[in-house]
């Protein structure tokens, strides 16, 4: 065998090599169907009329609510809107948080609440999402680890109720060069736990 085809050989078994391991560590950048860096691909939540500037409260269909509007309006949520005296007009979508609704039986699994974004420029660059602490803490855990990596950075520590009962709760932290993934087991409250996505 030929010196020049031991080294091309070892040159292309080395390249591939190198693209294995990075299509291996190459992060999703998703979050239930969301991409991060892109603009939402998600319509804003229905209002409660033609001529009016507050949300309704179950739609029927996942979206977003911008919370600008309770920031910049909440005086006038409730008042009466008609032709001759329209709503305001909103900026376009910006730099700013915003809350994703889901139907009630479209909600992701992992979470139990509604989903809270963050926007820079219009695009998708955090998501926050609350857990039914101590009680699905392992859970979580797990479909996170699925999605992330096994070995997450875990910090135990305990926690208390009002009543001084102690109770085991953990951070799990997965760091990528584009993406952090963090986990509150344990909220404010036992029945509360926290996960925060961002780039």
């Amino acid at each position: 065998m030929s010196v020049k085809l031991v080294s091309s050989t070892a040159f292309y078994l080395a390249s591939l090599i190198m693209v294995l391991c990075a299509t291996a560590t190459a992060q999703d950048m998703t979050v239930f169907g969301m991409r991060f860096g892109q603009p939402l691909a998600i319509p804003e939540c229905l209002t409660k009329g033609s001529y009016s500037i507050d949300y309704e409260p179950f739609p029927n269909q996942t979206c977003y609510e911008r919370l600008i509007v309770y920031e910049l309006f909440s005086a006038q949520l409730h008042k009466r809107y008609d032709k001759k005296h329209p709503p305001p007009a909103l900026p376009p979508l910006g730099t700013e948080e915003v809350r994703i609704h889901y139907p009630v039986l479209e909600r992701p699994e992992i979470s139990n609440t509604t989903l809270g974004a963050i926007l820079i420029d219009a695009r998708l660059e955090g998501i926050t999402f609350g857990t039914r602490g101590t009680a699905d803490a392992d859970s979580v855990l797990e479909k996170l680890k699925a999605k992330y990596g096994t070995s997450p950075t875990l910090i135990s520590n305990t926690v208390q109720n009002r009543l001084g009962a102690s109770f085991d709760a953990f951070y799990a932290l997965w760091i990528f060069p584009d993406l952090r993934v963090g986990f509150h087991s344990v909220s404010d409250t036992l029945d509360r736990g926290l996960v925060i996505i961002d780039t």
